[in-house]
């Protein structure tokens, strides 16, 4: 109880006995701390330490904050002794002797409460503006691929834009100490800056329009299927190349034209080619790229093989074109290999349309084939009991005794009749008159009597007889062989290599 009156007092207490909750969130340290004091009066000790502990937390943050404004304080004073006739900006801030933006913490907070503060370099009304939103990015820790990453990278950009050359350096610098690259789009929009600013100053160089433009000398080689173009920048080929490289080059290739111009980096003059082909090419599948030091060389897909008999379309001399006999034998040589790649795919193209025509036209055949197969099982199925009526016929008429043999024959014969029915030959009196002696010559031979001497001659009557009514019926159908398996091929041993 002493300890609970001890700690109000230093506590600033409330009313006693009241009920009193530690409200974590609260930002008051001072009532932090009344908080406390009620709740140890009330003893609840657990509740007043988390207080105590939320109190300790929120004074130390005061503490950091002033001592943090007290640095920006030290800061902004020497800088004005440093620079005493330069007034602080709008913004309460100024540049000190190191080149860093400092600011007085009272202006600072009177500028952003009238005024919300930007948030990207391209929002900032000046560099010294740009130079202040900075701040918000130096010491902090960068990563590659990280939001601060993207963030510096936009900053680059917006300040290379507005030509804040202060600003750009001091952002590449804070990702130099993240050791982490700009950006490609960052230097794509810098490089264009740059190459904007180096053409307008390469015009400013020129004295003279009549000298400005050179045309170009060209070196041509052609294939059957291509043109190869070597341009060198210079007007005659002979001529020593002066220009490394060019900018802002304009490149247009279409069915019958080729153009190309650049502005000399080492030297202002404007280097140009006019072409208007012999014949058309295929602009889409026509290349261009820099060759070495101070050429461009096309390569342009022919839209019909052949040989060209100039370059350009106009029969008249151009002194500054020549074929390009070194390259000719290359090209000719890769036209060539062209030429039998081409050659080639066509002979396998076509074996295959003959391979699958062939198969075409096998599985034609073998579905016909089956189906035939199918008709003729179908029909043999239709015919083969009438067969067998007439072949049982024949048995009884051997196995039949001398008195029923004449009946015998007239049976046999009606059954062979009724297997021409069947076969659709029962309109063919040769076939009954057949039937009809053969089985007569039959009942001759059993009705003989020298059965002894007559046996063989009559096992060859029946014989005959029935093969005679066998073939009246359609053959069973036979399948295909099945393909003969390809022999595998043996290895040698190594025993037999040696």
């Amino acid at each position: 109880m002493l300890l609970g009156i001890a700690l109000a007092g230093l506590f600033s207490t409330g009313e006693p006995g009241s009920s009193v909750v530690c409200d974590a969130s609260a930002t008051d340290a001072t009532a932090l701390r009344q908080h406390a004091a009620s709740l140890y009066l009330s003893g609840d000790y657990e509740a007043a330490d988390a207080c105590v502990s939320s109190a300790l937390i929120r004074m130390t943050e005061d503490l950091a904050l002033l001592a943090a404004q007290a640095e920006a304080l030290r800061n902004f004073r020497d800088a004005r002794r440093a620079s005493p006739t330069l007034a602080p900006s709008a913004s309460g801030c100024m540049v000190d002797a190191n080149g860093l933006s400092v600011c007085l913490p009272g202006l600072t907070a009177t500028a952003a409460a009238a005024v919300a503060l930007p948030s990207t370099a391209a929002e900032c009304g000046s560099e010294e503006a740009a130079l202040t939103l900075l701040q918000q990015h130096e010491g902090a820790v960068v990563s590659e691929g990280s939001a601060e990453n993207a963030a510096l990278d936009m900053y680059i950009m917006q300040s290379t834009q507005r030509l804040w050359w202060t600003a750009a350096t001091r952002a590449v610098d804070v990702l130099r100490a993240g050791n982490v690259p700009p950006s490609s789009e960052a230097r794509r929009t810098v490089t264009a800056v740059r190459d904007s600013a180096g053409a307008v100053l390469a015009l400013m160089r020129q004295t003279k329009l009549d000298e400005a433009t050179i045309s170009c000398a060209v070196m041509w080689a052609q294939g059957e299927f291509s043109v190869h173009l070597n341009v060198k920048f210079a007007s005659r080929l002979d001529a020593p190349v002066t220009v490394l490289n060019v900018d802002n080059e304009v490149v247009e290739i279409n069915s019958t034209h080729v153009s190309f111009s650049g502005i000399g980096r080492q030297k202002p003059k404007r280097y140009v080619v006019q072409l208007e082909l012999f014949a058309p090419i295929e602009p889409e599948n026509s290349t261009w790229q820099f060759g070495s030091v101070g050429t461009v060389k096309f390569v342009l897909r022919k839209a019909k093989v052949g040989q060209w008999a100039r370059l350009s379309a106009s029969s008249e001399n151009v002194k500054n074109h020549r074929v390009w006999w070194e390259k000719q034998d290359q090209v000719e040589r890769e036209d060539r290999k062209e030429r039998e790649e081409i050659d080639r795919l066509a002979r396998e193209a076509k074996a295959e349309a003959q391979k699958a025509e062939q198969e075409k036209m096998a599985k034609e055949a073998e579905a016909k084939a089956a189906a035939l197969r199918a008709e003729q099982a179908a029909l043999r199925a239709t015919q083969l009991p009438s067969l067998e009526v007439a072949l049982s016929h024949v048995e009884e008429l051997l196995a039949a005794p001398s008195e029923q043999i004449d009946e015998k024959v007239e049976t046999s014969l009606t059954s062979a009749k009724k297997l021409m029915e069947v076969t659709e030959q029962d309109s063919n009196e040769t076939a009954v008159a057949t039937a009809a002696q053969m089985l007569n010559a039959i009942r001759s031979l059993r009705q003989t009597g020298f059965q002894d001497l007559t046996k063989d001659a009559l096992d060859s009557a029946v014989t005959q007889y029935r093969s005679w009514l066998e073939a009246m019926v359609v053959a069973a159908p036979v399948d295909p062989p099945s393909p003969p398996k390809k022999a595998k091929k043996r290895k040698k041993s190594k025993a037999a290599a040696k």
